[in-house]
Formats: structure tokens, sequence, C-alpha cells
């Protein structure tokens, strides 16, 4: 009997329609909509696929050391213009998620704090706090990163295990 019940309620839970999460209301998509084309997200998103290019430039010349005038090349010609297609994928992508956190009337008091003075200053400042944001959390994740992995050597050794050159 137990089998039957559950297996009743994962049909019937598959049955029933998703969560209003999962489905924002179209009212607070359009707010957020709204909201992403006035705070000119899509040029800090934007401003961000350069050092994304970069770095994969770096990989790319890691692996291929003979060739990074053709990285360069590949990787201005060819990658920033595909990253840049397929941005309007990233801003409805956004949208949805705006919409699923916010309601239309919190995505339109954010809305009209960008229009105070504050709220432009703060917007013209989105791009440059990214891309420095971006400097910060890379710079501490290697940190971070090289002085756990020197913390852990004890514990690598004592189990038989190498610890990398750092």
């Amino acid at each position: 009997m137990r089998k039957v019940l559950l297996i009743l309620c994962l049909l019937l839970g598959a049955a029933l329609p998703a969560s209003a999460q999962s489905r924002p209301d179209p009212a607070a998509l359009e707010s957020a909509r709204a909201l992403i084309e006035e705070s000119g997200i899509s040029r800090t998103l934007d401003a961000l696929l350069t050092p994304m290019a970069q770095q994969i430039s770096q990989l790319l010349r890691a692996t291929n050391p003979e060739h990074a005038t053709a990285i360069t090349q590949l990787v201005d010609e060819l990658l920033l213009p595909e990253l840049r297609q397929r941005m309007p994928e990233l801003l409805q992508l956004t949208t949805i998620l705006y919409a699923q956190h916010f309601t239309a009337a919190e995505l339109d008091e954010v809305r009209a704090f960008y229009r105070t003075p504050t709220g432009q200053k703060f917007l013209g400042k989105q791009t440059v706090l990214a891309l420095e944001g971006q400097r910060l959390g890379q710079a501490w994740g290697q940190r971070a990163a090289l002085e756990a992995l020197e913390s852990l050597r004890p514990a690598l050794e004592q189990r038989g295990l190498k610890a990398p050159r750092i």
C-alpha cells in the first residue's frame, strides 16, 4: 500500500503545474525587461566579455604557445563576436531570473531608485565595479586556493599523496 501511495504521489506531483517560481508573472517579466534596458546591464555584461575572452586566449596560448598571434586573431575575429551575438540569450535569462526573485512592484521600485542621482551614479559605476570586482575575485581566489593547498600539504603527505608545487 505504501508503494502505491508513493507512486501515486510521484505521479500527481509530476502532473501538477510547475511552481510560480518557474513561470514568472508576466508583469514581473515586463518590469524586469524594462529594468535591464534602463540600467544598462547589457553594457556591463558586454564589458565582462573581454576579460572572459582573454582568459580563454591564455588557455589556448598555454596549449599552443607557438601560435600566439593566430590565437589572438581567432579570439578577436571569432570568439568575441560569437559571445556578443549570444548576449540576447543571457539578457533573456537574466530577465527571467529577476522576475523569479522580485515582483513587478519591487522591480519598479528599483527602476525608480535608478532614476535618482544616487541611482544614476550607481549605474554609471556598474562596469567599473564589475571589472574591478572580477579582478578582486580572481586575485582572492588564487590566493585562497594557494593558501588552502599549502595548508593541505601535511594531510596530503600523511595520506601518501603528492602536493602540487606552488
